[in-house]
């Protein structure tokens, strides 16, 4: 055990990391669905710490904006007030990465230089500050689209600026995760349970499908899919929009045709759910037969989030994604893609 594991500072600076990226989650969230998104046409990352402080100022990012295809074809009536508005969230969302990454980088210094991190902690830590470099560039990457032609960012592009966070988020669970275990492992001693040997597997095939489907939500948002075939459990009297299809499309139609993104969803989006259920009834009846189970107050837990994702994602699709709804679906489609990760772990380390 290393110092920086046995140190409840150290898992206080991961939970405060991981409540940061989630945080930043949010934001982004509420910044694609308010329109917000596309306001600032530059990307400078030191000197775009500070907004706009006078009105001069203001006029000349406003006048920046003008050129962009989002005021030229969508915009074109904006306010300066209603500019200023969707101008300081997406400059909301800005500053709280900055801040997120002093959150992450000072503290990581401190434990660096006080000698309290492992030599695999060291390159886990080197891996997550690269990725979280390469996030900072996809953000950009991705308002970058949106800002020639059409004022619309990329769908793709907007998929893999939510996934990397998420494998952000991610990555630090698992180091909380694996900290609070190598501090408990002394106290506890687990007892195998042969009879579930398979939910390892059931488990880590729940967390893939549902990262599946969280990338397929993303392509969702970035096609606004959301605001079309608004009926359930059908689309429109069909199970598949066959009409949708578009040949010379091929395969490209899993991720180009907005009809089809929201069908693989939908689809996926079952799936999660059924695997979900599966698993936590399986984990539940260990626990009422007795056997000690790490994953039981997960088990319940994901129970009852599924049940409320699969509530959300139907409200949300027949009132066409209003912003407090659509927010919520992705907030809680994060949430319960890190709670199979938590019985995917605990399994693991229970050699279940």
């Amino acid at each position: 055990m290393t110092k920086a594991s046995s140190s409840s500072w150290y898992l206080l600076w991961l939970r405060a990391c991981m409540a940061g990226v989630f945080l930043m989650i949010a934001i982004g969230g509420f910044t694609r669905l308010s329109g917000s998104g596309l306001s600032i046409v530059e990307w400078k990352p030191i000197v775009g710490t500070l907004p706009p402080l006078s009105s001069t100022a203001w006029q000349e990012e406003f006048g920046k904006y003008k050129t962009s295809p989002e005021y030229q074809k969508v915009n074109f009536d904006i306010s300066l007030k209603r500019f200023q508005f969707i101008y300081m969230v997406e400059y909301v969302h800005r500053l709280v990465g900055r801040l997120v990454g002093l959150i992450f980088l000072i503290p990581l210094a401190f434990f660096w230089i006080r000698r309290t991190l492992s030599q695999a902690q060291k390159r886990f830590f080197i891996l997550l500050t690269l990725i979280g470099i390469s996030q900072g560039f996809m953000g950009w990457y991705m308002v970058k689209s949106g800002l020639v032609n059409d004022p619309m960012v990329n769908p793709t592009r907007l998929t893999a600026h939510l996934l990397i966070a998420t494998v952000i988020l991610i990555l630090f669970y698992k180091e909380a995760l694996q900290t609070l275990h190598v501090k408990k492992q002394p106290r506890t001693q687990h007892k195998e349970v042969s009879s579930t040997r398979r939910h390892p597997i059931l488990s880590r095939i729940g967390f893939m499908v549902s990262i599946c489907t969280l990338a397929y939500g993303g392509l969702v948002a970035g096609h606004k899919a959301g605001l079309i075939y608004n009926t359930f459990p059908l689309m429109n009297g069909a199970i598949f929009p066959s009409s949708e299809w578009q040949p010379a499309l091929g395969l490209g139609n899993l991720y180009k045709s907005p009809a089809i993104v929201q069908f693989v969803h939908r689809a996926l989006a079952l799936l999660t759910f059924a695997i979900g259920i599966i698993l936590a009834m399986k984990n539940i009846n260990l626990k009422t037969c007795g056997a000690r189970y790490g994953g039981f107050s997960s088990s319940l837990l994901l129970l009852a989030c599924l049940l409320l994702q699969l509530t959300l994602g139907i409200l949300t699709l027949i009132h066409s994604a209003p912003l407090s709804l659509a927010l919520a679906h992705q907030l809680l489609g994060i949430i319960v893609v890190m709670l199979f990760f938590r019985i995917w772990f605990t399994q693991m380390k229970l050699k279940l």
